[in-house]
């Protein structure tokens, strides 16, 4: 890949030449040669610039998170999350979940998610600390409330990451969090990275601000809405 860079930089930069050798045999207009210069120069970083702008007016001015209402320490919560697992939680993303919200969460009593087989299971922490797994033969949750993970590019510079809260019992929306990826720049119209970070973010730290309208407290806390 280093040296197909190279090549094209350096093809890149004798067509540039030739073409501003041929502008100059048919106008001496200094501001128009300056154009050909500057067109040249801006071409290969044009999504940089248009990344950036972008960014900066989502970071700077769209709604990144919006509460109607809040819900403290509720039992049982759905999660979903077509971004990172689209067709369903992997056993060992089972396993993470069952860390964070059950051993180490203790107001979380249960909760439910879709596996790759596309089976609805509940993992529920028994009073004596046991963790159980079962199959809802219903494919629809029984908890109140979900969490809904999306990601998608909104426009071709720019990704939006959204934490999505439903009181499914109510039928309404909780809230939502959002957070904005800058596209990663093609220079020289070659795909440096698969990064999103390296085209700017404003996140916010999403990973720590996701319990902002569920919110699950450690140990010790009172139990609230079920």
């Amino acid at each position: 890949m280093g040296m197909a860079y190279l090549l094209i930089l350096i093809a890149y930069i004798g067509v540039t030449v030739g073409i501003y050798k041929i502008i100059k045999r048919f106008t001496q207009k200094e501001w128009i040669k300056r154009l050909v210069i500057a067109f040249f120069i801006l071409l290969p970083t044009y999504d940089i610039i248009i990344t950036q702008a972008l960014l900066f007016y989502y970071c700077n001015f769209a709604e990144k998170e919006k509460v109607y209402q809040t819900v403290e320490n509720p039992q049982s919560v759905y999660f979903e999350d077509r971004m990172v697992y689209p067709k369903g939680y992997s056993e060992k993303a089972q396993e993470l979940l069952v860390g964070i919200y059950l051993l180490h969460n203790g107001n979380l009593k249960s909760f439910e998610v879709v596996t790759k087989e596309s089976i609805m299971v509940k993992y529920i922490k028994t009073d004596d600390g046991k963790i159980e797994k079962h199959i809802i033969s219903q494919n629809q949750p029984t908890s109140n409330y979900s969490v809904v993970t999306t990601s998608d590019y909104i426009n071709p510079y720019i990704k939006e990451t959204r934490y999505e809260y439903f009181d499914l019992k109510n039928k309404n929306r909780l809230g939502f969090i959002r957070g904005y990826y800058g596209k990663t720049p093609n220079m020289f119209f070659i795909t440096t990275t698969s990064s999103d970070t390296l085209g700017g973010d404003c996140s916010d730290s999403l990973l720590q601000r996701n319990h902002l309208i569920i919110k699950l407290t450690k140990k010790g806390a009172t139990n609230g809405n079920k």
